[in-house]
């Protein structure tokens, strides 16, 4: 792989059952990148830097060549009263607060019982 190329792709992501998570092209604006800086998930860099001028290809990523396989540690019970009042609980909804050292996270809700919630820290594409 060429390092320090600049690259002007269009893609079209989508997930196995073909819905389209994302399209540089109905946006109207193609993905600028430096090749070799870490702009990109590893597989999707390495398949476009292959690539020459006008070619079309479909590429299909493993977790570890994308953003990794999911990671149970990730996935955690979280107590209710961490959340506020009233707070409208519903799976496959995503939540945003701060980790322990104070940095934004998100967190998918995977689960809600009585007094806890199971929250899955893991990327949503892992």
């Amino acid at each position: 792989m060429t390092t320090n190329k600049t690259l002007s792709v269009h893609y079209v992501g989508t997930f196995d059952d073909g819905t389209v998570f994302d399209d540089s092209k109905s946006r109207g604006d193609a993905l600028q990148v430096q090749v070799g800086t870490g702009q990109l998930i590893p597989g999707f860099e390495q398949a476009v830097s292959e690539m020459e001028v006008g070619q079309t290809r479909k590429i299909r990523l493993r977790p570890e060549d994308a953003y990794g396989p999911t990671n149970p540690t990730l996935i955690q019970e979280v107590g209710k009263e961490a959340f506020d009042e009233g707070f409208n609980f519903q799976v496959g909804e995503y939540v945003s607060g701060q980790g322990e050292n104070g940095e934004p996270v998100t967190a998918q809700i995977v689960n809600v019982e009585d007094t806890k919630v199971t929250l899955d820290f893991n990327h949503p594409m892992a």
